[in-house]
């Protein structure tokens, strides 16, 4: 069975989407004594649903704290993607995904092994799938890279909004439903 949420693609910012999920996490992030580094990000409008945007963001960045081990570096960057595209990606220093569990990543009910991150077995094994659908449905791309060195890189491209999608009303972040308080 798979369920589709109804989402409304909108012109997002996704420069202050970005600043808005760093800044949700860099408490945890601190408190975990992980370096948490949010690069300065360009103000590009994305076409993206800006709840499922925050909620791809949260998982990304929440999976990354995670597997991430104390003292070591997570980061979040915006750079060129392909062409129309923004990319974005989360980095970070944790074991990486074997090539067994690559293939299984973006499944249902997958969780990775419980041994590899610190509260891994909190995890339902359903938001990198439900990510993976939200982007879909935003016409973008959700992907896994291994860093060189180890560690994981999840990338996301979304398509960029045209000048004119984006002076249709550019959707500022945090979402209404999840103002930060």
């Amino acid at each position: 069975i798979e369920l589709r949420r109804g989402l409304e693609l909108v012109a997002v910012r996704l420069g202050g989407a970005l600043h808005y999920a760093c800044k949700r996490f860099s408490v945890q992030a601190e408190v975990r004594g992980i370096v948490f580094d949010c690069q300065n990000f360009v103000d590009a409008s994305v076409i993206a649903d800006p709840n499922a945007l925050a909620h791809v963001l949260d998982n990304l960045i929440s999976n990354a704290l995670r597997y991430s081990p104390a003292g070591s570096q997570v980061g979040v960057v915006m750079g060129g993607g392909a062409p129309g595209r923004a990319r974005i990606a989360v980095l970070d220093s944790g074991p990486g995904v074997s090539p067994r569990q690559q293939r299984q990543l973006f499944q249902r009910f997958v969780r990775l092994d419980a041994s590899a991150g610190e509260n891994s077995g909190e995890s339902s094994g359903l938001g990198l799938a439900l990510a993976k659908q939200d982007v879909e449905q935003m016409q973008g791309e959700l992907w896994y890279e291994d860093r060189p060195g180890g560690g994981a890189a999840f990338i996301l491209e979304l398509p960029l909004a045209t000048a004119s999608e984006a002076a249709q009303g550019d959707v500022a972040m945090p979402p209404p439903n999840q103002a930060l308080s």
